[in-house]
């Protein structure tokens, strides 16, 4: 699988994994250093727009403004990395974490 039908499968995913969140929890997409520029940016585009899209029904789309974090990680030998892209769930107020 790859190209526009990756996106939308992936999409599909994230939609699924932000249904089972609860608040302030966070969904993680991980995506491998030796990838394309490009590969990255639709990584990074589908993960805020499906939390768009799966909190238009809570009215929380427009808390979902961009990511919460990003990583880089790499193994011990140096060989691979990882970009580690970090969305959080809207509807937790910064006063309610510890």
């Amino acid at each position: 699988m790859s190209g526009p039908a990756y996106f939308d499968w992936l999409s599909d995913v994230l939609i699924n994994c932000w249904a089972i969140t609860g608040q302030g929890a966070h969904v993680i997409l991980i995506v491998r250093v030796q990838e394309q520029m490009s590969l990255l940016a639709r990584g990074e585009r589908a993960l805020i727009e499906s939390a768009y899209e799966a909190f238009q029904d809570e009215g929380l789309e427009q808390e979902v403004t961009g990511l919460t974090a990003q990583h880089l990680a790499a193994s011990r030998d140096g060989r691979q990395g990882w970009h580690i892209l970090v969305l959080q769930r809207p509807g937790l107020e910064s006063d309610d974490v510890a």
